[in-house]
């Protein structure tokens, strides 16, 4: 009995001894990432680009440009599902990827076929014309002894209209200001109306446009 218990120990010592030399090779080659999953091929994708042609009403005069602006909606195609797909795995809980926190939400719309570049460009431009712009008042104090909301969502109010396309007029002003006044009017008279932009631009060519 007493020699079988060195060689027991012995035995122990020399699992325990395996066991340890093990770890380091499955630190250095852990087991491999599940395969992304599969991408839709060039068919499938030229069939929904031209259901989106169709959806938001796009045409293209010649060949090459449409298939520029299939290969600038299949990017931006590509960065949505990425981005999608990455904020789903880094939002998981236990993760032990960063894990980024944020409620942004992106998805296919008209422009999809627009570079950043180019959507700043023809939807981003600010005219100032220098007789129009004047200096703010100065802001008017609140009594101390008065109470107001730190905010208040109008929309949830029923004071915002839609969101409306400007196309590439460069008219931002315009649909601000009328904004801002269809939601005065709806505060003080509780009822919404939608105003014409394109009245407030002067820029209607028929006296039966609705202008406001």
């Amino acid at each position: 009995m007493a020699s079988s218990k060195p060689s027991y120990y012995l035995s122990l010592l020399f699992s325990i001894a395996c066991l340890l030399s093990l770890l380091p090779l499955s630190a250095a080659n852990p087991s491999p990432s599940p395969p992304p999953p599969c991408e839709k091929s060039d068919k499938e994708m030229r069939f929904l680009f031209s259901r989106w042609m169709a959806q938001y009403g796009k045409a293209y005069s010649w060949p090459i440009e449409h298939e520029k602006r299939y290969q600038i909606w299949k990017d931006n195609s590509n960065f949505i599902g990425s981005f999608r797909s990455e904020t789903e795995i880094s939002s998981g809980v236990g993760a032990f990827a960063p894990q980024t926190v944020t409620d942004s939400f992106v998805g296919m719309n008209r422009f999809g076929d627009l570079t950043p570049g180019e959507f700043a460009e023809q939807f981003t431009g600010f005219n100032a014309t220098g007789g129009l712009l004047h200096a703010a008042p100065p802001p008017c104090p609140i009594p101390p002894d008065s109470w107001l909301p730190c905010c208040v969502d109008w929309r949830s109010s029923g004071a915002v209209t839609g969101v409306k396309f400007q196309r590439s007029c460069a008219s931002c002003w315009a649909f601000a200001a009328a904004a801002a006044i269809e939601g005065l009017n709806k505060i003080r008279t509780g009822e919404l109306v939608s105003l014409s932009e394109q009245g407030t631009c002067g820029l209607a060519t028929s006296p039966f446009y609705p202008t406001a």
